[in-house]
């Protein structure tokens, strides 16, 4: 029996990144301390505290207990989608109220001019001296972070339709958009990326950089990577008979993707696309966003059914 035992463990260690692998997951709700069941970004801070957006309210996670942040500790809502943390360690939220600064202390709240009714501000990005961020009516936002608090702010330019992504790109801003493409901010201004007939009104759902500086697209249920300054399609999930949406883009570790989806999470290896879902431990629900922390653990954000924690590939499917 042994022996057996022995060459189980062995197995296991030996296990490779694109074999069938189960994980084991915990979850916390609001029964946990969570502010909301529905989490829609997470975001770590230089003490390896995880702060998660909800619907009602802030939440920080030490690891051990949640503590919620809302309008009676000075948000001007509960409604939070997007999170970001600067390099001076200060927390950045986007809600439906406009964009808040959280320095440790107090939170300080900067208005929108011009932010329409039903309206939110669905993406944030801390870049250098400036906070980009965009509202669903397809607007983008620039804020130097040194601005005197309740300032309103007008649009930097207009997209004419939903913003989707923002990111850093060898030191550029870029922005995605939903079926009108993709944007790089160079020399002041904002420039069409030229992706080509077939691509270029994509309906957009998420953008994600890896560490190689490569840009994937998740976009119509398929997911793109730019190579050679072109889209190249490596993996489609679409589907005629549901609606099926790439929300989120997280890289672990041996060229591992995780995607967070309408229809829970999946893993990309190599062209493999692996679903991970309640049969495995998470949920079957909509996955917002996949957060990939400093030691490795990834956490997933889901709509509905609170906070989830990977506990690792335990064990290989003999």
């Amino acid at each position: 029996m042994s022996r057996i035992f022995s060459i189980l463990f062995f197995v296991i260690l030996q296990a490779h990144p694109g074999n069938s692998q189960s994980r084991g997951f915990i979850s916390y709700s609001v029964q946990d301390g969570l502010a909301q069941s529905n989490v829609t970004d997470i975001t770590e801070d230089q003490w390896g505290n995880l702060w998660l957006a909800t619907s009602g309210g802030l939440s920080k996670f030490n690891g051990l207990e949640f503590t919620t942040y809302n309008k009676q500790n000075g948000l001007p809502s509960n409604q939070i989608y997007c999170l970001t943390l600067d390099d001076a360690g200060n927390i950045w939220l986007g809600t439906n109220k406009g964009i808040s600064r959280y320095d440790g202390h107090s939170f300080t709240n900067y208005q929108l001019g011009d932010l329409k009714q039903g309206h939110i501000v669905n993406n944030i990005l801390a870049d250098k001296g400036s906070i980009w961020f965009s509202s669903t009516s397809g607007d983008l936002f620039r804020l130097n972070r040194n601005s005197e608090p309740g300032v309103e702010m007008l649009p930097v330019k207009s997209f004419g339709s939903k913003i989707t992504g923002i990111a850093v790109v060898n030191d550029m801003i870029w922005v995605a958009t939903y079926q009108k493409g993709i944007y790089k901010y160079q020399n002041d201004k904002f420039h069409q990326l030229p992706l080509g007939a077939n691509y270029q009104h994509l309906g957009i759902t998420c953008m994600y950089i890896d560490h190689e500086n490569t840009p994937w697209i998740g976009a119509n249920g398929e997911l793109y990577k730019f190579q050679n300054d072109s889209l190249l399609s490596v993996q489609s999930r679409h589907s005629t008979t549901k609606d099926f949406d790439i929300y989120s883009i997280t890289e672990e570790e041996h060229g591992v993707l995780w995607l967070g989806t309408t229809s829970g999470a999946y893993r990309y290896y190599q062209g493999t696309c692996t679903p991970v879902n309640a049969a495995d431990g998470l949920t079957d629900n909509t996955i917002y966003k996949i957060h990939r922390d400093r030691e490795g653990t990834l956490w997933f954000g889901s709509f509905g059914n609170g906070f989830h924690k990977s506990l690792g590939e335990l064990f290989t499917r003999l």
